[in-house]
């Protein structure tokens, strides 16, 4: 009917508030998803440039706002050689609760969801990075400065094996 389609047309914002409880409620989950994302992803990235920086590793954290938030690592600073200035620089990314999907809800079945899979394609084409990627579900949330360290560079070090 045309009359339903020139109100819906017409609509301000102030008649959002004629929405639903449910619809209301499912856009406030939405945009507090999206400011815990945020701030985890925020935290993660802070925590895991200061292991970098406090190993001597060469890096950098980019957030230019056309590629996925990331740290750019010189390849020779992970292994410490030389010789492998010729190896492709890693782009380390945080993989948050928004990274991931499964089926149900256990971490076996996680896997990395399709817009996840193209962030990571689109820095290994245009930057021409190898991209290592830390699961928020993997990550030793309770573990010492050490055994962080140990656990982001046993990803890193992987990577390039």
């Amino acid at each position: 009917d045309s009359s339903s389609w020139e109100e819906a047309s017409t609509a301000t914002p102030s008649d959002s508030l004629s929405l639903s409880s449910d619809m209301q409620a499912t856009a406030f989950d939405t945009r507090c998803n999206g400011i815990f994302a945020t701030e985890e992803v925020e935290s993660a990235m802070s925590e895991l440039q200061a292991l970098l920086v406090d190993r001597d590793i060469d890096s950098e954290l980019i957030t230019d706002g056309e590629h996925q938030v990331h740290i750019a690592i010189k390849a020779s600073s992970i292994t410490g050689r030389e010789s492998d200035s010729d190896k492709r620089d890693v782009a380390l990314i945080w993989g948050s609760s928004l990274h991931y999907i499964s089926a149900d809800d256990s971490t076996l079945n996680m896997r990395l969801s399709p817009s996840a899979e193209f962030q990571i394609a689109m820095l290994r084409a245009t930057k021409n990075l190898d991209v290592v990627v830390i699961p928020h579900w993997w990550w030793p949330v309770h573990a010492s400065k050490e055994g962080k360290t140990q656990a982001m560079m046993r990803l890193l070090t992987e990577r390039s094996e």
